[in-house]
């Protein structure tokens, strides 16, 4: 599966709830990989203002003299980062902290030097650091400060340094975890904002101050996203989804908010395979509409019995109608045990049957049943296009084989004929 970038604002450290390591526990048994990236400003103001170190802020961004480099290091690798990665332990979860001179990993120049002092901004991410504490399975917990080539430290806005490392990994999805509600217009929160809106609103002063930086850098992480990126909303992050909102179509193109269009070879995943807004399609959809739109299986329907008649007028077959294709693979479970007396089902390693829980179990990927065991019992799962595995293992307490035509998750691999035939066979 893919990355999932998650920064972590200063104060916000001190209030990380059950609910969030139960998300990061929840997109890991997922498959994800999960990169932190933590700021400090709150504690770094605090300190600064202990030691009668003025404190300035230009543009949202803390002017950094010597001084203020020396209580920002301080603070974020001596404070914040050991506090974080504690808690993180506390949770149960496996973490170690970087910081830039782990493999050079936050490379940066300085912005202004005479207006911010040791002010940065990244030229290079580099990944390494990163990918060597997840290959073992640890949580990196990244501090925001940089190095020049000359091995100067800077101090890195973390919103900015959680976009850049989301868009070095090519992550599929950037969370910004803040205690700061948003943008408020007009007495109201706004829960949505478009690139276009994010610069009238600086222009009016509307965002102002540390919100600057922060959507800044939101905007940048969105237009360099890798098809993916920047992920925020009330649904369930199931799917890292894209970010491109399509809001209509005709034919074979779909259309985003933008007027871009884009030629459809997804259909639905095999749903609008007849085109959009197909004029016949759209016509029995009206006509049906005005009639009755829903009456369960609890009654004769007519145009359901005369689809069944074509699908199966050339063989002595019978249809069961689903909604969805793991609804299918549940129901050809169920089916094959009922009819056959038999228990055990053969599958094939990296097949994909489906996110229910019998298909999920006939799904030969270990990491997308991780979480979620025990699953249902009674599936074997065989390499696939191997002939001696599949014919070793069929005998008088096979109930049916599962087999793909085309695995899709699995790499786009078609069944050879053989094996086709002999799974056909027992059926």
């Amino acid at each position: 599966m893919g990355k999932i970038v998650v920064k972590i604002g200063g104060v916000a450290s001190d209030n990380l709830t059950n609910n969030f390591f139960e998300q990061i526990e929840s997109w890991q048994a997922l498959g994800h990989e999960i990169i932190i990236v933590h700021g400090g400003g709150y504690y770094i103001t605090e300190m600064m203002e202990r030691l009668n170190i003025p404190v300035m802020i230009n543009e949202g961004l803390r002017v950094t003299t010597e001084q203020a480099l020396k209580v920002t290091q301080m603070v974020l690798m001596g404070q914040v980062q050991p506090t974080i990665t504690t808690l993180f332990q506390q949770q149960g979860f496996g973490t170690i902290g970087l910081n830039a001179s782990s493999d050079n990993m936050i490379q940066g120049t300085f912005i202004d030097q005479e207006k911010l002092g040791y002010v940065g901004e990244i030229t290079e991410i580099n990944p390494a650091a990163i990918e060597g504490v997840l290959h073992k399975n640890y949580i990196p917990i990244i501090a925001p400060l940089g190095m020049t080539a000359n091995g100067q430290w800077l101090n890195i806005n973390a919103d900015d340094t959680a976009c850049k490392i989301a868009e070095a990994l090519e992550a599929d999805a950037l969370y910004l975890l803040t205690d700061v509600p948003g943008v408020k217009q007009d007495e109201q929160w706004l829960d949505k904002l478009s690139i276009h809106e994010v610069e009238q609103l600086k222009a009016e002063k509307v965002i102002t101050g540390g919100m600057i930086p922060k959507l800044n850098s939101a905007v940048d992480a969105y237009c360099n996203r890798k098809g993916g990126g920047l992920c925020m909303s009330h649904l369930f992050p199931n799917y890292a989804r894209d970010t491109i909102d399509l809001i209509k179509g005709s034919g074979s193109y779909v259309y985003d908010q933008e007027g871009n269009s884009y030629l459809d070879f997804m259909s639905g995943i095999a749903v609008t395979n007849l085109g959009h807004n197909n004029p016949k399609v759209m016509q029995a959809l009206a006509e049906q509409a005005d009639k009755i739109w829903h009456s369960s299986n609890l009654y004769t329907n007519h145009l359901q019995e005369q689809v069944a008649e074509k699908l199966t007028k050339e063989k002595d077959y019978l249809a069961f109608f689903c909604n969805s294709g793991t609804e299918a693979n549940e129901a050809a479970i169920k089916l094959a045990r009922k009819a056959t007396g038999r228990s055990k089902i053969l599958s094939f390693e990296q097949s994909f049957h489906g996110r229910t829980y019998g298909a999920l179990s006939a799904t030969g990927q270990p990491a997308l049943q991780a979480g979620f065991f025990p699953i249902v019992e009674g599936f074997d799962y065989l390499p696939y296009n191997e002939l001696a595995p599949l014919k070793e293992k069929l005998n008088e307490n096979v109930a049916a084989v599962m087999l793909e035509v085309i695995q899709g998750e699995g790499g786009i691999i078609p069944a050879n004929k053989e094996m086709a035939s002999v799974s056909r066979k027992t059926m």
